[in-house]
């Protein structure tokens, strides 16, 4: 398996499981994930838990089912999330988030918060060979 075979399954994934950690343990909730200018970003409210999580300590990991087929794997990313204060890249990115207009009015909604995933690993079982692989991504 190569990393762009990773890429190519996160291109049609649109929810995952995301991991922060609350004090010392964890807390884990699906999530959206969006795609854009090759990043890869979660929406929130402001308020929630999880965004004061991410305040509170960047470290996160997210996980997504992969299929082949009849047969499943498995991707999970670790890195850092770091809210978005950029309102020109917060009103840019609303074309990416399909579920946009169900939940916010407006680019300076103030309920409105976007988080940026910084992956510095992936870790795949393939579903294809049931093998698996780590990617570092420090440097890409």
């Amino acid at each position: 398996m190569e990393l762009q075979e990773v890429y190519t399954y996160l291109k049609d994934i649109q929810y995952v499981n995301i991991a922060t950690i609350d004090d010392n343990r964890p807390r884990v909730r699906t999530m959206a994930l969006v795609q854009f200018d090759h990043k890869f970003w979660l929406v929130t409210f402001t308020g929630t838990a999880k965004l004061a999580q991410i305040i509170s300590n960047h470290n996160i990991e997210m996980s997504c089912d992969i299929y082949e087929k009849e047969s499943a794997g498995s991707i999970r990313g670790q890195g850092i999330a770091s809210i978005c204060e950029d309102q020109n890249l917060k009103e840019k990115i609303i074309p990416a988030i399909w579920f946009f207009d169900r939940y916010f009015k407006s680019p300076t909604d103030p309920n409105y918060q976007l988080i940026q995933l910084s992956l510095s690993q992936f870790e795949v079982q393939s579903p294809k060979n049931k093998k698996m692989y780590l990617f570092n991504l420090e440097g890409d």
